[in-house]
């Protein structure tokens, strides 16, 4: 088979190449089920003459050879392969490298999709990448390729896109960016990459590379072993994602203040024990979620970031409830489950619709519940509380009421007035009885009563109450 296929590439030298190679013609029998598409067609811009030198191409910048085996006259035909975009003959080169065992391919999984296969081996010929990519291309995927390096010359290839533009470099084994990586001919493109993703790489630090690109509006940097944030991180005025999450950051720059369009700053599992005054600057900031830090207090910055719709502060050191919360009037949702917090005195969150206070220590609430006209989610079990608001039934959207593993012995009467409530969770509890006004939970799917002190007559009475309820004791 692979003297077929050297055999094919000889004989395409020998054609003209200003005349295009007709289907079937000088291709040896073995070789056709494998070229089944037009044959290449060499064009102005693809056509590269037998006497014209091969630019130094990727395999050289990675330290191989630069010819393949067979010498210049089967490199500079295996790039008129390359060069077609056919997709038959993008995999035939594909095929002849793997067969060579030629270092350009021999991390890309043998099944790696078509388009992988082509972009990958256009950037390892790095003479033809300009002219003959898709301009109207806006997603370069060469996630899950084993990369420890990437071509200089990525830049360029980004650059040809009519539109914004999309990078995914997911699950690699890269540790830096070349140095231009982001060059550009032209100034009018320089915003043409606007997301990247890094995510599951071995950066040790942040891309200085990435900083030239003042058109990013998405970063996904997410599990690598990054320590630091720069603080020319405000030079990216455009950015408006930022997954930095399951690194080893200790602290952020007092800089990232400064970047006015950041909406979404996605820390998770991380070493953060303080944030900064300045993340007040944000003022478009509407997903925040620093779970699994150290956190064990909130700056009052916080409070001018107005717009902030999402808060996450799963397991962190947390051991009151952050006063600066209720002065950020437009949260949907709050998660401080998993903290040390005693004490809950919430109050104009009128936007509020979810409430996870889960895992902590919570003996009592404060809570202003006519101020949560549309909290639909309420979980606070798992903590010590012994009672619940007498006013509860306030909460007339509530659907969800988790409250299990607690030392509750009674339940409101206002209970019975959350008439949209379709789970309520009671387990784990003190509780010998409950109030005839839960007949009126009629939406009532699901309630558990596992491990209370219910005796049996109660368990019949409940029963009556609720015939249309799945009730678990």
């Amino acid at each position: 088979m692979l003297k077929s296929l050297k055999s094919f590439i000889h004989k395409l030298t020998r054609s003209s190449v200003s005349q295009p190679l007709q289907k079937q013609q000088q291709v040896p029998q073995e070789t056709q089920e494998q070229l089944v598409h037009s044959p290449i067609e060499q064009t102005k811009e693809t056509s590269i003459k037998a006497s014209s030198p091969i630019t130094r191409s990727w395999v050289t910048y990675n330290g191989y050879p630069e010819d393949l085996e067979g010498g210049l006259e089967m490199t500079q035909n295996l790039i008129r392969l390359i060069a077609s975009n056919d997709d038959a003959n993008i995999e035939l080169a594909f095929q002849m490298l793997k067969g060579l065992k030629h270092p350009v391919v021999k991390h890309m999984p043998v099944n790696a999709s078509i388009e992988k296969k082509k972009l990958w081996l256009k950037l390892a010929y790095d003479q033809i990448t300009i002219q003959t990519y898709d301009r109207w291309n806006t997603n370069f995927d060469l996630s899950h390729c084993y990369l420890t390096k990437l071509p200089p010359t990525i830049g360029s290839l980004l650059s040809t896109s009519r539109y914004s533009t999309s990078l995914n470099l997911n699950h690699n084994l890269l540790e830096d960016l070349p140095f231009e990586f982001f060059y550009y001919k032209d100034k009018h493109v320089a915003n043409a990459v606007q997301s990247i993703s890094l995510a599951y790489n071995r950066f040790r630090y942040f891309p200085e590379a990435l900083l030239k690109q003042e058109g990013l509006r998405k970063i996904d940097i997410n599990h690598n072993q990054i320590t630091t944030l720069p603080r020319r991180l405000e030079d990216l005025r455009q950015l408006e994602s930022l997954y930095a999450g399951f690194n080893q950051l200790t602290q952020l720059p007092d800089t990232i203040g400064n970047i006015k369009h950041l909406s979404v700053l996605f820390l998770p599992h991380n070493y953060l024990q303080t944030l900064p005054d300045s993340i007040g600057g944000l003022e478009h900031l509407r997903l925040v979620n620093l779970s699994h830090n150290y956190l064990q207090k909130l700056p009052f910055g916080l409070t001018k970031s107005k717009s902030l719709r999402i808060l996450n502060l799963y397991i962190n050191q947390l051991t009151q409830w952050p006063d600066t919360l209720n002065e950020i009037q437009l949260l949907r949702e709050i998660n401080l489950s998993f903290n040390q917090i005693k004490k809950a005195n919430l109050r104009k969150l009128s936007q509020l619709k979810r409430l996870f206070l889960v895992n902590n220590q919570l003996e009592e609430l404060y809570i202003d519940l006519n101020s949560l006209p549309k909290l639909t989610k309420l979980h606070l079990h798992n903590n010590q509380l012994k009672q619940l608001p007498e006013n509860i039934g306030v909460l007339k959207r509530l659907k969800e009421l988790r409250v299990y593993n607690n030392q509750l012995e009674s339940i409101p009467d206002s209970i019975g007035n959350l008439e949209y409530i379709h789970y309520l969770s009671l387990n784990k509890n003190r509780l010998t009885t409950l109030p005839d006004s839960i007949q009126n939970l009629k939406r009532l799917k699901q309630l558990d009563l596992q491990d209370n002190l219910f005796s049996e007559q109660e368990i019949n009475r409940i029963k009556r109450l609720l015939p249309h309820t799945l009730i678990h004791f």
